[in-house]
């Protein structure tokens, strides 16, 4: 499977985990703006989820590499 449809299968799961939690948490009976938070809130913890595979995925991909030590001729 391509690392990127995984990703997005794993954002979606999480998306639809949070949603499923926070209408069983809230109280009845709910209305507009209790759908909107809880909506919100799930985007958000995706949104941070994917910033941080990211950042952690690419930080190790794109440094650098440090030349040997003993190659050195001075």
């Amino acid at each position: 499977m391509n690392r990127n449809i995984a990703l997005a299968l794993g954002v979606a799961f999480i998306f639809v985990t949070v949603c499923a939690i926070m209408l069983a948490i809230l109280p009845g009976p709910l209305g507009p703006k209790d759908y909107l938070v809880t909506g919100a809130v799930s985007t958000i913890l995706c949104l941070l989820l994917l910033l941080f595979l990211f950042t952690r995925s690419h930080n190790k991909s794109t440094l650098p590499k440090a030349p040997p030590a003993g190659n050195r001729e001075d």
